[in-house]
């Protein structure tokens, strides 16, 4: 019996003739090319079984090497089940950041005497180094976004190993950047990325170590290659002996990770690089069934920069689409909420997002339902957002008119009209009173400034006692305080996608609510659920779509699928500007989110953001000919709709972009459903079906 059927025999494996040539590739480099669902770690995890058993190839001496700890775990833990029991050495299965921090530990003496300021017990984090430095040179804190922003540029600048940018987000990025090195460097610190720099450099300084590993490790092995830096590319270079036994697994399609410092096209060079290349490609996706497969063949080949692949499902499977374009986002979470409820008991369901933050309502709709639900990679800074901070301090401050701290927040962003002198001597005296009461009272004021207060203070009053709903659009359109937030245009750092979909989130959290006090209950309660890392047993999952790459689920929900969130507002601006890296990266994150579907894939769209018209992503229209139902909507065929001007009429057919209605007196007539939405030019007859 051969090590492949005694394999199969014993763990009830089945495993396709490129599979089969895959695990028994022994010498040379290789390339496993994987489309989703063909079980390539599976095939990795049998391929280091085959060196061992068959070759006879010591454990030690292979390198097993992946993106993240996630991953290297997940392998470890996958082996021990298939060979534990007949493998007894230490096999390395480990991510390039813990590969560098064992080897400079074992040979860089100076590593002792730095201290790395990431995870725990980290004497500053990076996040508080970077707004030190950002408060010393612009004496100002920086928000979240600019934090997130300054690092996450740092970073790509490392993987990339190349020069930092300007940022349109941040002001004097280059130098702070360097300042940024400099505290690092004078403080004795290094953070993760310097693990891979330093170790990079000493294997470049020193040929004799380079040989070293060389026949340490003569066996190199790479799962999720489409996801390392040229940073890591490099390390492999260096780590690759002459025999050149490197063992690479890759998906190209399912890069998503460029906000990292992630590059395709350095697979595709370091391939073309090392000559005689063997590349198998396992083609066949046990995961998902037709139509799914053909839509998403369809969809990820229209990006240019791609090795050719074209992914196979098995035998008769079936995994259905649906397309649901709603209303608004709140109209959506009731499609969710049903959804949810018709496939609660028919297997797993996972939620899938661009953003962390849209992940709140739903969260917030299962615990006022008390189901439970997993949740992955949702750290969002939304309760940290200034739009939330203001809109909380509106509301406490109505809640509380002597509430300074909540003042402090907002003074200036409503139409009160308040002199920054005025208020610093309003404040001088925390007299626990009705702060604009005893404004209008005690400062040098016109008349028309103290009615405008007397004004500002009754709507505050109304606001206490309003749905919460209903007192946001009080603080917007009463209190200006929507003028105020369209001003922050004129800053550089301004990104309307994200005001209006934090806004959205806000007024969907609030219609969920029956008073401001149930309001920020909810809120709390979201604040401390996010932070736990508890992981009930449920067969719900919340994730964003780069958090659940490499997860399964019997049913896909994807939502908030608009144009400028998938595809980004950012990656289209880079498209314009020539640089189309960052819409291929968005495309390659729609095929990831959709291929994590077995039975089912919903996507969910809206016609309205914030008041304001928001055209469907554009990825929804090539999905529409796989589609196996019809878009959900206020009608359906046979209808009965009212027109505005042509009166009653009936649905005869509709798809994803346009509605046919037989008016009896003008016949047939074609609508763009976008424009009819925008507009509100039907609504449904009482005598509708």
């Amino acid at each position: 019996m051969t090590f492949i059927q005694e394999l199969e025999q014993a763990h009830d494996l089945h495993f396709n003739q490129q599979q089969i040539e895959a695990i028994q590739h022994t010498q040379g480099p290789a390339l496993i090319l994987a489309v989703p669902g063909a079980g390539k770690t599976t095939t990795l995890i049998c391929r280091t079984g085959f060196l061992i058993f068959e070759q006879h190839v010591a454990p030690h001496s292979i390198l097993s090497l992946t993106f993240s700890r996630a991953a290297a775990m997940d392998m470890k833990k996958r082996f021990n089940e298939l060979f534990q029991s007949h493998v007894h050495a230490n096999i390395s299965f480990s991510t390039f950041h813990s590969f560098c921090y064992r080897f400079l530990k074992a040979f860089d003496r100076e590593l002792p005497a730095w201290t790395l300021i990431e995870g725990k017990g980290a004497p500053i984090s990076k996040k508080k180094l970077i707004a030190q430095i950002h408060f010393s040179l612009h004496h100002e804190w920086p928000n979240e976004e600019v934090s997130e922003e300054i690092l996450r540029q740092i970073s790509v600048a490392k993987n990339r190993d190349a020069t930092i940018g300007t940022s349109s987000m941040v002001k004097a990025l280059p130098e702070i950047a360097a300042l940024y090195e400099s505290e690092k460097e004078k403080n004795r610190w290094f953070d993760y990325d310097d693990l891979l720099r330093h170790t990079l450099n000493r294997l470049r300084s020193d040929i004799s170590l380079q040989h070293q590993l060389q026949r340490q490790y003569p066996y190199i092995q790479v799962d999720e290659t489409q996801d390392l830096s040229p940073i890591q590319f490099q390390l492999l270079s260096c780590l690759l002996s002459p025999r050149k036994n490197i063992f690479m697994v890759a998906d190209d399609d399912q890069s998503i990770y460029g906000f990292r410092g992630a590059m395709p096209e350095e697979l595709f060079a370091f391939t073309h690089k090392e000559a005689n290349f063997s590349i198998y490609r396992m083609e066949t996706n046990y995961r998902s069934g037709a139509p799914l497969i053909e839509a998403a063949n369809a969809i990820i080949k229209k990006n240019t920069s791609r090795f050719d692949k074209q992914m196979q499902k098995r035998d008769d499977a079936s995994t259905s689409l649906h397309l649901h374009i709603c209303n608004n986002p709140e109209d959506q979470l009731k499609q969710i909420e049903s959804k949810v409820q018709e496939k609660k008991d028919q297997g797993s369901i996972g939620i899938l997002f661009r953003n962390r933050i849209s992940a709140l309502p739903i969260l917030n709709l299962m615990e006022s339902h008390q189901i439970d639900v997993n949740v992955r990679d949702l750290q969002t800074n939304f309760f940290r957002s200034a739009l939330y901070r203001d809109f909380r301090a509106f509301f406490l401050f109505s809640l509380d008119s002597s509430d300074g701290d909540a003042l402090d927040q907002i003074w200036y962003k409503f139409n009160g009209y308040i002199k920054k002198r005025d208020y610093q001597q309003l404040r001088a005296l925390d007299s626990g009173e009705n702060l604009l009461r005893r404004l209008i009272r005690t400062a040098d004021l016109p008349t028309y400034q103290r009615r405008n207060l007397q004004r500002v203070e009754d709507c505050f009053h109304q606001i206490q006692k309003q749905r919460p709903s209903f007192a946001i659009e009080t603080i917007l359109r009463d209190l200006n305080y929507r003028d105020y937030l369209n001003q922050r245009q004129e800053s550089a750092n301004y990104r309307g996608e994200v005001d209006s979909q934090h806004l959205s989130i806000l007024q969907t959290l609030a219609t969920q609510s029956v008073s401001i006090i149930d309001f920020l209950s909810r809120c709390e309660s979201l604040q401390a659920r996010l932070s736990r890392f508890e992981k009930p047993q449920s067969d719900i999952t919340l994730s964003t779509l780069h958090g659940a790459k490499g997860l399964e689920f019997d049913h896909v929900l994807m939502i908030d699928l608009i144009d400028g969130i998938l595809p980004s507002a950012m990656a289209k601006k880079q498209d314009s500007f020539g640089d189309p890296a960052q819409m291929e990266e968005e495309r390659r994150l729609f095929y990831v989110g959709m291929t994590r579907a077995k039975k089912s894939c919903s996507f969910y769209s809206y016609t309205r953001l914030d008041q304001a018209p928001s055209a469907p992503s554009p990825y929804l229209a090539e999905l529409q000919p796989f589609a196996s139902a019809l878009p959900a909507d206020e009608w359906g065929i046979g209808s009965s709709v009212i027109h505005q001007s042509l009166g009653q009429g009936s649905v005869q057919q509709l798809d994803y972009k346009f509605i046919w209605i037989d008016f009896p007196k003008h016949g047939i007539k074609q609508f763009s459903r976008a424009f009819v939405a925008r507009h509100n030019l039907l609504k449904k007859s009482d005598d509708s079906k």
